[in-house]
């Protein structure tokens, strides 16, 4: 069994998968924008899927988030799709990519820790 490398901007702790589909008319550059997203820091992979208008991303959620990637796609007036479960998964993958940021900023916090206490500064 082999193990899947990831990039090195990526931290494997905040990895987050993500699967939406998308709507666009006309030529849409697929590999071009493919090409965008994975040059993005923190994106570990991307796959745009022509057939079926669909978006599979995998990133560091601690870093970026799916706003990233839809302003990239806005740049080729593509959207994800508007129908009730795509809209209902991305607004889940937009809370869960902010708890997980306001997460990594939290700086924990213990009464048992060294220097917390005048006893031992005696």
């Amino acid at each position: 069994m082999s193990k899947k490398e990831h990039k090195a901007s990526v931290d494997t702790t905040y990895l987050v998968k993500r699967h939406l589909k998308l709507d666009g008319e006309g030529d849409i550059p697929w590999d071009q924008i493919e090409k965008e997203i994975d040059q993005l820091m923190g994106i570990d992979e991307i796959h745009l899927v022509k057939e079926k208008h669909t978006i599979s991303v995998a990133y560091d959620a601690s870093y970026k988030s799916l706003e990233d990637i839809e302003k990239i796609l806005d740049t080729h007036f593509i959207h994800t799709a508007e129908d009730w479960w795509t809209r209902t998964k991305k607004s889940w993958y937009e809370y869960t990519d902010n708890n997980i940021k306001d997460n990594v900023k939290h700086k924990a916090w213990s009464c048992h820790s060294s220097g917390s206490s005048d006893k031992t500064k005696k």
